[in-house]
């Protein structure tokens, strides 16, 4: 396998499972898992969907199981704060968009930060592209259709844009210098990009999730960027939690030197995350065995918990899912009704952590205090036995 990113040779993978794989909407697809590292620019990647392009054209509906469906962000001092609201706020703070700037959202989706964004910033229009037509219906109210366009970027939208955005989708593209090639003939002269990627080793999760074949370090992001004529203007992390938020222009001038010991960091961190996800299925495995008398619930409806759900099978079945989005509690998942965590079966005695690891602990334990549950027992997939608190 060579590099997307580097085009270097890699060798085995670090990390292989067999069926079902669990994808970045929380759905299980009928295919094995296996994630490659490059240890010349740190670019973890994992091969192709079989036949990606019709995967995206008709199966990957994310945020249209309602008008106003929303991933929820953050809930902060009691008020929950959604993905769009988050995005819009984060696009404005970095890149400023001038009043009657030309703004494309590329892989827009429903185009919801977008649709914010022409609210917040004067004058502002608004360009749509989306390798779906799923999301017409939702554009078609509030984006002249001159303005959308599906499958290919119209030629004469070249060079025209003040801004491109695009929000979670590099990790998706079979060939993601490509795609920064695209947005970059986009741009106008003095255009930006701004980009938001997960963080593979801020968010375990993402070296897993089957319909990311791109998993970034910061590394090969940059590699990236300078591989598709583009510099990186700004970068961070924590500014969208478990994300590189990155705002690049066209590059002027020869790209930064490789950092080798922050490479090295960072090889060192997909080998262990790896080595965690190796255990993960084996500590369900173990824990299934110790519950069968049990009542379970998994907290977390997204990604974490719909691998745990899968894991267990047939063996147990969850009295339910508990999760904070109030869109996800509107329909089952997977079968299992979708409850507020504050509204937690009193039978329910133990849950099992369907969170990022990196966070679950500190918003677990908080969540048992405040429902009054402290000694509710809790399964952790980063630990391979559970643990009375």
């Amino acid at each position: 396998m060579q590099c997307r990113i580097c085009d270097s040779a890699i060798g085995e993978p670090v990390y292989a499972a067999g069926a079902p794989s669990i994808t970045s909407i929380a759905t299980t697809l009928d295919v094995g898992a296996s994630v490659y590292v490059c240890e010349t620019c740190g670019h973890a990647q994992s091969p192709d969907l079989p036949d990606l392009a019709t995967y995206y054209d008709t199966d990957y509906k994310i945020t249209l199981a309602s008008e106003d469906y929303d991933h929820l962000y953050d809930t902060i001092d009691g008020v929950q704060v959604f993905r769009a609201e988050h995005q819009s706020r984060l696009v404005r703070e970095t890149c400023a968009p001038r009043q009657g700037a030309r703004i494309l959202d590329y892989g827009a989706a429903k185009a919801a930060t977008l649709r914010r964004l022409l609210g917040e910033v004067p004058g502002a229009e608004g360009f749509v592209f989306d390798v779906s037509r799923d999301y017409q219906d939702s554009w078609r109210d509030w984006i002249p259709s001159e303005r959308q366009a599906a499958y290919e970027l119209p030629t004469h939208w070249a060079g025209t844009f003040d801004l491109v955005t695009s929000h979670f989708v590099l990790e998706h593209v079979a060939d993601p210098l490509g795609m920064l090639r695209d947005l970059a003939r986009m741009l106008k002269p003095d255009g930006k990009i701004f980009l938001l990627v997960p963080d593979a080793i801020a968010n375990p999760g993402d070296l897993v999730v089957v319909d990311h074949v791109n998993h970034f370090t910061e590394s090969s992001l940059n590699r990236a960027l300078a591989g598709a004529g583009l510099k990186l203007d700004r970068l961070e992390r924590g500014a969208y939690r478990g994300a590189y938020l990155a705002v690049a222009s066209r590059a002027h001038g020869q790209a930064a030197a490789l950092d080798r010991a922050l490479l090295a960091r960072e090889l060192a961190e997909l080998f262990e995350i790896a080595a965690l996800w190796r255990d993960v299925r084996g500590i369900v495995d173990a824990e299934a065995a110790a519950l069968a008398s049990r009542k379970l619930a998994i907290y977390g409806a997204g990604f974490y918990g719909t691998f745990i759900a899968a894991a267990l099978e047939s063996r147990i079945r969850p009295a339910c899912f508990l999760d904070r989005n109030p869109h996800a509690q509107k329909a089952p998942h997977l079968g299992l009704a979708v409850l507020d965590p504050a509204a937690l079966p009193a039978d329910v005695d133990t849950v099992f952590a369907g969170l990022n690891p990196r966070i679950a602990r500190d918003v677990l334990e908080r969540w048992k205090r405040d429902i009054g549950r402290p000694d509710l027992e809790m399964i952790y997939l980063d630990r391979p036995r559970r643990q009375a608190a």
